[in-house]
């Protein structure tokens, strides 16, 4: 049986640890220094999973992909939108806030990995070469989405 080669089931797979690391932070609110650990968590897995994305995969993305080179534009500014949010609520926790506020960023974040998963991806699973998709494979894999 020939190997699928294809990006979205890789990159499904981070937002899915990205995902069960905000359930479990928001079950951690009201003990504020497990929330803080928690949200650490959360926030280096976002910082790799982005990281991941920006370095590896919209490398093959270019201008001339008119459509597919703005979406990737917004979503890089989604990014630092969603990393300033994230800076937002670690300062609310180290100040030991009891109110959290984070249901902007969940949904933020939760649009986010849609247009990924419903757009991005399934387009470069459809346009890139089986070279590129197995070079952004090795690459992805070579950063672990592990919790160290």
């Amino acid at each position: 049986m020939a190997k699928e080669n294809k990006i979205l089931p890789l990159m499904v797979a981070h937002h899915g640890l990205i995902e069960v690391l905000v359930v479990v932070f928001r079950d951690s609110l009201s003990d504020n220094q497990k929330a803080k650990e928690t949200f650490e968590d959360l926030k280096w897995q976002m910082e790799k999973h982005f990281f991941v994305e920006e370095k590896i995969n919209f490398r093959f993305v270019f201008p001339t992909q008119e459509e597919l080179y703005a979406l990737v534009q917004h979503l890089l500014e989604e990014h630092d939108q969603l990393l300033g949010m994230a800076s937002r609520i670690e300062l609310d926790l180290k100040e030991g806030k009891k109110e959290i506020e984070i249901d902007a960023f969940v949904d933020m974040l939760t649009h986010h990995r849609e247009v990924e998963e419903k757009v991005l991806y399934p387009k470069l699973d459809e346009t890139l070469s089986d070279f590129q998709k197995d070079m952004i494979t090795r690459r992805i894999n070579e950063v672990t989405i592990e919790k160290e």
